[in-house]
Formats: structure tokens, sequence, C-alpha cells
């Protein structure tokens, strides 16, 4: 059982709101990408509003554009003296050739690399020619969890990104958690740090970790 006198931080991480090119269905990785949608800005204001009195600190965000308004969004409806800052760190898993490409060819193409990185644990492999390995991507994530982060921040980043680094460094989560659990635009998964540099996951996208078996959610009666 874990000890939370242990934990030294804890990380709210959040999907970007929708962006243009979220509703128009395009594969987005590269910087800067397109701005959020009216409806991103929606969403961007109800994870602020629900983040209050939470004790967030710092927003650290992506410095892709749609990442960068996001967070600006939340901070404002926070409405707290919150840091806003950026990190090359936190921007998606560069998919190389496959940019621009309509999603749903560009997921099918991607099926491959991601079952090599969280089924066969083959790290470096390529997303695409030109893209990025799982690897390079977990190795910003780790820089991001040892950084100088307070208590309580909130990390704005993207869903490529989040579904394959959480997983895959998070101590209760199968590596394949984040294939078969997509987040949506402005969904949250909340961690903890532990004293050992140890990430633990507490919940994905509204749900208890424990809650999953095998990455999938346990029905639960709720009356």
């Amino acid at each position: 059982m874990r000890d939370d006198a242990a934990i030294t931080k804890r990380i709210t991480f959040a999907r970007h709101a929708e962006s243009l090119s979220n509703a128009r269905n395009r594969l987005s990785t590269k910087p800067p990408g397109q701005p959020v949608s009216p409806l991103g800005v929606q969403q961007a204001r109800a994870l602020g509003e629900s983040l209050r009195g939470s004790g967030i600190e710092v927003v650290l965000h992506s410095p892709m554009l749609r990442a960068r308004q996001t967070a600006e969004i939340v901070a404002s409806a926070l409405g707290a003296d919150i840091t806003v800052d950026s990190s090359e760190d936190l921007l998606e898993l560069d998919a190389g050739v496959l940019e621009g490409r309509h999603a749903g060819e560009a997921m099918s193409i991607l099926a491959e690399p991601w079952a090599r990185w969280t089924v066969d644990d083959d790290l470096d492999v390529r997303s695409a020619e030109g893209g990025e390995t799982a690897r390079e991507v977990l190795q910003r994530f780790d820089r991001v969890i040892a950084s100088n982060l307070p208590a309580r921040s909130l990390v704005v980043s993207h869903g490529g990104f989040l579904q394959l680094s959480v997983p895959n460094r998070s101590t209760n989560l199968h590596n394949r958690h984040g294939v078969v659990n997509w987040l949506r635009n402005c969904q949250t998964v909340e961690a903890s740090v532990l004293g050992n540099g140890r990430l633990v996951c507490d919940r994905w996208a509204g749900h208890a970790a424990d809650e999953w078996t095998e990455g999938k959610l346990v029905e639960v009666s709720v009356e």
C-alpha cells in the first residue's frame, strides 16, 4: 500500500481543449498548431472552474498554441495568483510524415508503433518516418516529473504524449491503458510523485485508478 506521507507532489495532467485541427479531424503534432475552437474555449473554462480550490500553484503547458491557450483560460478561471509557464518537453508526440493527415487514417497507421511500444516494449521504434520514438517521448516526460514543480500543479499537454507516458511511468497502470482509454479534450489524469521519484496514478478521466483492470473500466454500481 502506498504511504501518502511519501508523496512529494501531486500533478493534474490535462489534455488541451478542442482545437480547430481536432474539429476538422486532422492530425497535428508539430508546433505551433491550430488555436482552440469555440467549443474548446468553453471546455477550458469548465476545466478551470472544476479545479477551483484544488490548491494548484503552477500551470505548466506545452508551447503549442492550443495547449498555451487552454492553460491561460484555465488559469484565468481559477481566479487566483497562478504562475503560467511553458515547457518544450510537453510537446505532442511527433508523428513525422503523418502530420496533417485525416485523423482516422493516421491513427490506423500509428496502431502498429503503439503496439510495439506498449505490448512489445520496443521503445526505439519511430511513430513514422521523421517522427519520434517512444523512448524520446518518455525522456521528455521524465524531465517534467523531475523538474522543480510545486506541491500542486496542472500540466497541460497532448493526448499522445500523456497516453503513452503516464501509463508507462505509473507503477499501477498497464502500459496499454492509454491505448484503450483515450483522453478526450480537457479530460484529466491525477497522479502523485513519491519520494523515490516514482509515479502513481490516482484518477484517470474521473475514475479512481483501482476501478480499472487491464485498461478496462470495472463496472461500478452507482445509486
